[in-house]
């Protein structure tokens, strides 16, 4: 019976609810419809209102890497810009990027 089928499949539909941690717009989905997912991440949600910038700085530079600090960023794809920034986040330790040790730091664009 085909509508038995239909009424299920929408039952089926409403139990699944996928509830965002925050605002935002979805910039990617890795899934299609009727596909097996297990526990990765499948929707990439970016918060287009507080835009950050994750960047590594060589270790020469950690005393500039300061939660509170203002920043200053430069993008290559327009370099006639400058924005400004707030950094948030400092990380306890180093990572190697590019087999050189760097600090990674947060900021937010105002």
């Amino acid at each position: 019976m085909p509508g038995d089928k239909l009424a299920l499949a929408k039952e089926e539909q409403s139990i699944v609810e996928l509830v965002a941690p925050i605002d935002g717009t979805i910039m990617d989905v890795n899934a299609y419809v009727g596909a097996a997912v297990g526990t990765a991440s499948i929707i990439t949600l970016a918060d287009l209102e507080n835009l950050q910038i994750e960047s590594y700085l060589d270790e020469s530079d950690l005393d500039k890497a300061s939660v509170g600090n203002e920043a200053e960023v430069v993008f290559d794809a327009l370099p006639d810009q400058t924005f400004k920034g707030k950094v948030v986040t400092v990380s306890p330790g180093l990572a190697t990027v590019s087999n050189v040790q760097a600090v990674k730091v947060i900021v937010i664009l105002a």
